[in-house]
């Protein structure tokens, strides 16, 4: 039960609609994107979490009418057409016949959605997140595998610490997820500016050169978290620690891997100069989560080799700052 209650939690659910019915097969373009992303996993695994490989997992490209699910490697593919498992548009790690598969639409469903929402604007039911990309192409696909392949790393791998990191809660319960954290932090303007500082300091901390100035920032952000903390919810806390060890942790395998694919100006102008740009929803636990990688990645490269999920970002960065 948990495992279906998680794939609502962790997938990105862009819409419920589909775009276009596409009976002619999995195209080029989707499988290119496969390969290209196997081709790459080496590098971004050396730079990330050395035992993540995506080609591990099945990928299942939904086409609006049956799911593509493609194997093998960079060299190699197997396609199968099957009906699909979710159907929908929805990008997430999935429990398929006791194995995990990455699931998306195909680029062509992604690029119709986006272009249906609000020209170049993409769209999570988790938050308020609509930053503008130039356009939803092959780099942002191949981003989204290596994100929701992510997940299904974690959850091959880290079941148990993935489960005790909520303490008993569900997703399935429906006071518990998305509504929590739009009542009591969204609506809540003390608790807001809280996090504005949080994330203005963390940035300050990212973009500095200096281990002294890193260190003296993360004091000061350590200050203020506490501060916030104390006056949130357990619940609330719980949430925000999942979002943060999970979502956080995917959004970085994807922001390295959307710094591969394209520059680290296009890094820059995507995933860190929105940072102290309050979202609402669950979205700025992702952002929070990344940078906090990021951060690690300065201060200890090499961090994730010991990492388990079983111990919050936080407690891990306050670690490798000491």
């Amino acid at each position: 039960m948990w495992k279906k209650a998680l794939y609502i939690a962790t997938g990105v659910i862009l819409a419920v609609a589909t775009v276009v019915t596409n009976t002619n097969g999995l195209s080029d373009r989707n499988i290119d994107n496969y390969k290209n992303a196997a081709q790459m996993q080496e590098e971004l695994a050396a730079q990330t979490f050395k035992d993540y490989q995506m080609t591990d997992y099945p990928v299942s490209f939904f086409d609006g009418t049956y799911d593509y699910v493609v194997t093998g490697g960079a060299q190699k593919q197997n396609i199968k057409r099957r009906k699909p498992v979710l159907g929908g548009f929805v990008g997430t790690a999935y429990e398929v016949e006791g194995h995990y598969e990455i699931i998306l639409p195909t680029v062509e469903q992604f690029g119709g959605m986006v272009d249906m929402i609000s020209a170049t604007q993409i769209v999570s039911t988790e938050g308020n997140d609509t930053r503008d990309r130039v356009d939803y192409g092959d780099e942002e696909h191949i981003t989204t595998i290596f994100h929701e392949g992510f997940h299904a790393w974690q959850m091959s791998n880290f079941e148990q610490e993935i489960v005790e990191c909520l303490h008993g809660r569900s997703f399935a319960d429906e006071n518990f997820g998305e509504s929590l954290i739009v009542e009591e932090i969204d609506n809540n303007p003390i608790i807001v500016a809280y996090y504005e500082q949080e994330m203005a300091m963390l940035k300050k901390v990212l973009l500095s050169d200096s281990m002294e100035e890193m260190r003296a920032g993360l004091a000061e952000y350590k200050r203020i978290d506490n501060e916030r903390k104390g006056l949130l919810s357990e619940d609330v806390l719980i949430l925000e620690d999942y979002y943060e060890r999970i979502e956080g942790t995917a959004y970085y395998i994807e922001s390295k891997a959307y710094e591969m694919l394209k520059s680290q100006e296009a890094y820059q102008a995507y995933y860190v100069e929105p940072i102290d740009t309050y979202t609402k929803g669950s979205h700025k636990y992702y952002s929070m989560g990344m940078v906090k990688c990021r951060i690690m990645d300065k201060l200890n490269p090499g961090w994730q080799d010991t990492y388990t999920f079983a111990e919050s970002l936080t407690e891990v960065l306050y670690q490798q700052a000491e």
